[in-house]
């Protein structure tokens, strides 16, 4: 006993101290996100907004339990979350920000305890499954797993939680389920494991429905159990398969409820003016199993070269079936499915990971949305079989020197690159803008990015920083076809209505979004001319006649506004271009005759004033000035 004592003690500490480095490592990397602010991309919804999270109420409780309004999904156990996180800490940024962290420092370790019961049942023919070997390859698994960048959005977006909250709950669920196979069949233990993994999958299902393909999971690890691989292979496979299925029973029908409740809640939701779901006229099985594959693809990928990480992807928002990417994407699955069933035999760990791959992800293909979004925020779990499969490899190359070096080398730099990427990546999601506009860097000249500027516009103001919010305001304008007529028709409405400064305001916004336009910056100066401001009217007036030369009302205007400016002889080639088309008009044989007269040219100014009167013979400024010459 003693001996069995002291063999294990340096296991315990090796553990300790593995979990130490992985937690300060995940601070290190992701602690400065706790400092972000909420950010316009659903936190508002989600947290700012959100009258439901205001207290821990039975109304409240009611709400998170029973509307099918306010989200697409079935999500009680994560408002719940957020409300007692409101309750005890407040739901302010750095709370939100802080839990993220502090939740997915928790499934750093989870996932290595799970790395760790994988490794003894599926090594344990092996020395090195145990001990420090494991250890290591269950830190490394753990860590690139933990400091991929594709793990930035889950830990730095406040909304984020709903995926770190849920993982947190499957992974519980996964290491219980993995330790009851380590136990001896039909044991208290065993049961109680089982059950506790039961349980813990209701919870991730209730946070959110992520895991609805986990019990085809569970079916594939016990299928290739090391233990069931020895039977003959005469053995029929529904024989095989019968007990399997019982043993689930409990996971089907809790699976089957969160089910039935979250198809429930996304066919109820039309009423609150969310779509429904899309139907198989809009979006057929071909683009469904395009789509399918493709997100099979990338999420393999990915993992690979994540570079140009954004929170918003747009190539699934249209695409055609026949498109190369989605036509290898199909041989990718098609070519792997069959290489790695036909080699099963030979290579069971790469087509476990493959049929794991392909079920984790199976509630993240958007088979029932269009458009659908490839977001990082989906690999969370994908991960976490790529990462077992990892140290795998790790603990199999440890009793050969020149691959252990070159496999341990390998990861740490895996590591390394990955906390470097990951570091950058959650400086993006400080704020808003900076979020908004590293998501306008990378989708390029796409219409989304027009509503990027909009909600960049909106945090702006929210902080007082007006000049720059209306600057992205009339980026986001530049992308409504509809924007310049709301903005004229409501301009000309409000000048009808006698309110010229509110007009103005209409105007400017309408001159930016088309500078090219002659009739806003014409109604600016005018506005402003009637307002006896004529210097700030001439320089809008001169860009009006810019755009539309020889037009005559805007040459009248503007001769006007130069002679109320002092500069009568500016003022007269306005006011004779404009007789050439209006030869009879009274304002420009007034304004024309006025700059004549400022510039001692009285007589000349006569036949004009003359030619006003026969028109309006009531205006006594006119007679006044003529009568004046004439003495």
């Amino acid at each position: 006993m003693a001996s069995a004592t002291r063999k294990s003690a340096p296991s315990r500490w090796q553990t300790w101290a593995a979990l130490g480095v992985c937690a300060l490592a995940v601070w290190a990397v992701f602690g400065g996100t706790r400092h972000g602010a909420f950010v316009l991309w659903d936190d508002d919804y989600n947290l700012q907004q959100n009258p439901h999270l205001g207290g821990l109420t039975w109304e409240n409780l009611r709400w998170m339990f029973t509307d099918t309004a306010y989200s697409r999904r079935y999500f009680p156990l994560t408002w719940l979350g957020w409300t007692v996180q409101h309750d005890l800490f407040g739901l302010t940024p750095y709370s939100a920000h802080l839990g993220n962290v502090l939740f997915h420092l928790l499934n750093t370790v989870l996932v290595f305890f799970v790395i760790q019961s994988a490794l003894r049942i599926w090594l344990a023919h092996e020395d090195h499954a145990r001990g420090g070997p494991a250890t290591v390859a269950a830190t490394l698994g753990a860590l690139i797993w933990a400091l991929h960048p594709l793990r930035v959005e889950v830990v730095a977006w406040a909304s984020g939680r709903i995926y770190a909250q849920t993982a947190c709950c499957l992974l519980v669920s996964l290491w219980c389920y993995l330790k009851s196979i380590e136990c001896e069949p039909g044991s208290k233990s065993a049961r109680r494991y089982r059950w506790v993994s039961v349980a813990a999958l209701a919870l991730s299902l209730l946070t959110y429905p992520l895991a609805l393909s986990y019990v085809g999971v569970l079916l594939v690890l016990d299928w290739y159990l090391p233990a069931r691989l020895r039977p003959a292979p005469v053995t029929p496979w529904l024989q095989r398969l019968r007990p399997l299925l019982v043993e689930k029973i409990p996971f089907f029908a809790v699976t089957a409820v969160i089910l039935g409740l979250t198809l429930w809640s996304r066919t109820n939701v039309a009423a609150a003016g969310w779509k429904p779901p899309v139907t198989l006229a809009e979006f057929g099985v071909g683009p469904r199993l395009m789509q399918a594959c493709y997100v099979w693809v990338y999420y393999l990928g990915k993992p690979l070269l994540p570079f140009h990480l954004s929170p918003f992807y747009t190539r699934l928002i249209e695409f055609s079936p026949g498109d190369f990417e989605f036509i290898l994407s199909l041989a990718v699955v098609v070519l792997l499915t069959g290489l790695f069933f036909f080699r099963r035999r030979q290579w069971p760990g790469l087509w476990l990971l493959w049929l794991c791959h392909l079920l984790v992800l199976a509630p993240m293909l958007g088979l029932t949305e269009h458009p659908h979004f490839t977001s990082d925020r989906y690999s969370y779990l994908a991960a976490v079989p790529w990462s077992i499969g990892l140290a795998v490899v790790i603990v199999r190359a440890w009793s050969r020197r020149p691959w252990r070096s070159l496999v341990l080398f390998a990861s740490a730099g895996a590591v390394a690159a990955g906390a470097a990427l990951s570091l950058a990546q959650a400086a993006v999601w400080r704020n808003t803008e900076t979020l908004g506009l590293h998501m306008i860097a990378t989708m390029g000249d796409h219409p989304r990015r027009f509503d990027i500027y909009r909600r960049i516009s909106s945090a702006l103001r929210e902080e007082g920083r007006i000049p720059e919010s209306n600057a992205y305001y009339l980026k986001s304008l530049a992308g409504d076809p509809h924007a310049l007529e709301a903005s004229l028709g409501q301009a000309r409405k409000l000048e009808e209505e006698g309110k010229p400064r509110e007009a103005l305001a209409q105007y400017l916004l309408a001159k930016q979004l088309r500078p090219d336009l002659a009739e806003p910056p014409y109604r600016i100066g005018a506005i402003l001319l009637a307002d006896d401001r004529a210097a700030d009217a001439l320089p809008y007036l001169q860009d009006a006649a810019r755009i539309a030369p020889g037009q005559a009302e805007i040459e009248i205007t503007l001769g006007w506004a130069l002679n109320r400016a002092g500069q009568a002889p500016e003022a007269i080639p306005h006011f004779e271009s404009a007789l050439r088309t209006l030869p009879n008009d009274a304002a420009a044989h007034s304004g024309l005759g006025t700059a004549l007269v400022a510039i001692g040219r009285e007589q000349e100014a006569i036949p004009h004033f003359e030619a006003v009167l026969r028109q309006y013979p009531d205006s006594a400024g006119i007679r006044e000035a003529l009568e004046r010459i004439r003495k």
